[in-house]
């Protein structure tokens, strides 16, 4: 026998609606192939017969409880205007790192590790987890081995340079820096 660990990709969904689910997937799930979906609330028929017919890997789960990942508060501060995250120390593998706005973030950002962003990103450090980010820019040191950067859907993978992404005029404009 081999047992051998592994990070799951994996995108969670909290008690999607039919409708709003199956457009959401027409609209990004041609970035979202290679990954389970973790369907969290109650079972929908209706969903679940569309992921069989598109064939994608799913799971429901029924209760809420975080199944890959555990949500990390410390060692994050927030600025004086209290809105911007500011995270000081290396985010860990497991973790997972939520901002409701912008967030910055001073050390590495290990494998197996996810930040969630509805704001600006600032990285200074290389990105070896996972980045999601839906804010106006995301601007990172660069992208290591197994890092991934999601910006507005478009999906980022290992890069030696600096990134600097933004959202302008409904699409992502990209510049690469040294």
């Amino acid at each position: 026998m081999r047992v051998k660990q592994t990070n799951l990709r994996c995108f969670e969904f909290e008690s999607p609606g039919a409708e709003e689910f199956r457009e959401y997937i027409k609209t990004h799930g041609a970035l979202m192939r290679s990954y389970l979906f973790l369907l969290k609330g109650k079972f929908n028929a209706e969903i679940d017969g569309f992921l069989k017919e598109e064939k994608f890997v799913y799971a429901w789960a029924e209760r809420s409880a975080r199944l890959f990942s555990k949500s990390v508060s410390a060692p994050a501060l927030q600025s004086k205007d209290g809105k911007t995250l500011i995270v000081r120390k290396p985010v860990r593998s497991g973790e997972t790192v939520r901002a409701d706005a912008d967030a910055i973030f001073l050390a590495r950002v290990n494998s197996g590790s996810q930040i969630e962003a509805a704001g600006c990103v600032t990285l200074f450090a290389p990105l070896f987890g996972m980045l999601v980010c839906e804010g106006e820019c995301a601007i990172l040191r660069g992208i290591g081995k197994g890092g991934l950067l999601i910006f507005h859907g478009e999906v980022f993978e290992e890069r030696q340079k600096g990134l600097r992404c933004f959202w302008e005029n409904g699409r992502v404009e990209i510049e690469e820096t040294e």
